[in-house]
């Protein structure tokens, strides 16, 4: 987003006839996917994908964002608040601001075909867990680009929310001052305040191949049907106020508790123990739960068995243990194929060589058992 506001395409072309723009309340009518406007959107992807962005800012225009927002919003608004895919799916988990990272992971996944480069982001279903923005440098490149990929390729890719997508988060936490350094005051506070709006009609948890259960947080006591998450209202302001909504966002498993307990850590929602889990996933009839939310030293951590997987995407975001990030591919026949990266580096070292084999060898072993049974049903 540029100081000077330099128009990039939206509003390069004459507004559409009986479109109307309030830049104050950041409010746009009119035809939201018009032809000119998803030309606009694709080649804006293509520049966004250019890996020099995961160093340099975009220079996004302020009519853009506020054109992406507004489309962004019209199609989290019709989502169901739990939605579900078919497998094979690639979850990614906190990122954190860290754009170099996501074009990063996004090439792992370039194919050839017919001779040709497809991108990575067009080769696989993704399920992003939440926490786009915040901490790193580039919150408003990766919300920019999920949001029109999610415009470009809507059934593709779903985007939970997750905790840090709330305004008292991340107001505090270097959104706000990224929009501040970024663009005129007045203008930062529009932006803030829609793309947090954007942000609370998000869905919460996606149902991958009946099977596998994906959110930011954790479980709750109030969760014991899918239905209790379909019944959640949105929009969600402040997840706060609604008990459920509050675990699936800040919820965290801890090793050797029974049952649940306030999260003192957190100062709001609960930790929560493996007969919790149990019983919690028994009730919803699933097999395995990925979620985000904790750092993890390798990118991802198992828990009570491989019944619950913690899984982090942004490399190099913990100073004490300088993490790896990780993604997950959950295959057809329910098996799970991880991918590992390295902070900082543009190849794997053989560290992380050794431990991203040695994490395959273990892990493409074992499949979730229900998937392919069920996933001819999975939804997307």
């Amino acid at each position: 987003v540029s100081k000077q506001q330099t128009f990039h395409c939206v509003r390069a072309r004459e507004m559409t006839k009986g479109e109307k723009t309030n830049v104050t309340s950041g409010v746009q009518s009119g035809a939201p996917s018009d032809m000119p406007a998803l030309r606009c959107y694709k080649a804006m992807l293509s520049d966004l994908s250019n890996p020099a962005y995961g160093r340099t800012e975009y220079r996004f225009s302020y009519a853009d964002v506020l054109r992406i927002l507004n489309d962004a919003k019209q199609i989290f608004r019709k989502e169901p608040t739990p939605v579900e895919c078919k497998a094979p799916a690639v979850v990614v988990a906190d990122l954190h601001g860290q754009y170099g990272d996501l074009l990063r992971m996004f090439s792992s996944f370039d194919e050839i075909r017919d001779g040709k480069k497809s991108a990575g982001y067009r080769s696989q279903r993704y399920i992003f867990l939440g926490d786009y923005v915040d901490r790193g440098m580039q919150s408003t490149e990766v919300i920019m680009m999920l949001y029109l990929l999610k415009i470009l390729y809507k059934s593709q890719f779903i985007l939970l929310r997750g905790n840090h997508e709330t305004a008292a988060i991340n107001k505090q936490y270097g959104f706000h001052a990224e929009l501040a350094r970024r663009l005129r005051p007045a203008d930062a506070d529009t932006i803030f305040s829609m793309v947090n709006e954007v942000f609370s009609y998000m869905p919460l948890s996606c149902l991958l191949a009946k099977t596998v259960l994906c959110m930011h947080g954790g479980i709750s006591p109030k969760l014991s049907s899918l239905k209790d998450i379909l019944d959640i209202p949105k929009p969600i302001v402040d997840p706060s106020t609604n008990e459920l909504a509050c675990d699936l966002l800040w919820a965290d498993p801890m090793v050797g508790l029974s049952g649940f307990r306030p999260n003192s850590v957190r100062g709001l929602s609960k930790f929560f123990g493996e007969d919790a889990l149990d019983n919690v996933m028994r009730k919803i009839g699933v097999e395995l739960i990925i979620r985000g939310h904790q750092v993890a030293y390798s990118g991802h951590r198992f828990y009570h068995g491989r019944k619950l997987i913690t899984l982090f995407s942004a490399p190099g975001y913990s100073t004490k243990c300088d993490n790896k990030g990780a993604v997950v591919r959950v295959n057809s026949d329910g098996r799970l194929h991880f991918k590992i990266f390295p902070p900082t580096a543009t190849s794997l070292n053989d560290d992380a060589i050794c431990e991203h084999d040695l994490a395959n060898e273990l892990d493409d072993t074992h499949a979730v058992a229900g998937v392919a049974g069920k996933n001819v049903k999975g939804g997307l």
